[in-house]
């Protein structure tokens, strides 16, 4: 059961994108940058709907601030009051750029995360938070981070 929730959260998280901007909430930490853009499928205002048995699609603009040979995604959904970290299938983010971009990264240059993932038909219909966090895969200090709204439907 676990492990199938866990997945159902990185389906919603990795799921996300739209030609629109997908409005979000900024991290609380004061170390942690939001990204220059995001946007998720089908998702102008939150909470983003999720829909069981679709993909969603997510791009994650990001300048970071300071060269880099490694991009690692961290990700934590808030779900039915509790907080879980889920490890994505691929967790060197620098397989996921946008195609044409890869590492090392240059400072302040903009650079797109990808995530493409479905959403199972076995997930369950819920309300959830969740925060994907970019991170420098050396020394693990934040690059991006955001928070989102969204229902799996």
């Amino acid at each position: 059961m676990k492990g199938n929730f866990s997945a159902f959260l990185v389906a919603i998280l990795t799921g996300l994108s739209s030609v629109k901007a997908t409005p979000y909430e900024v991290c609380t930490s004061p170390d942690f940058p939001e990204p220059a853009d995001l946007r998720v499928t089908d998702c102008e205002e939150t909470p983003c709907n999720f829909h069981r048995g679709k993909d969603v699609y997510a791009e994650v603009d990001f300048m970071p601030p300071q060269d880099m040979t490694k991009l690692t995604p961290w990700v934590q959904a808030t779900v039915l009051g509790g907080t879980v970290n889920y490890t994505l299938p691929e967790q060197d983010g620098c397989k996921t750029l946008k195609e044409g971009q890869e590492c090392p990264l240059k400072k302040d240059e903009k650079y797109t995360f990808v995530l493409d993932l479905p959403i199972l038909k076995a997930y369950p219909k819920v309300s959830l938070f969740v925060q994907l966090t970019l991170l420098d895969g050396d020394t693990q200090e934040a690059v991006a981070c955001f928070k989102i709204e969204g229902k799996v439907k």
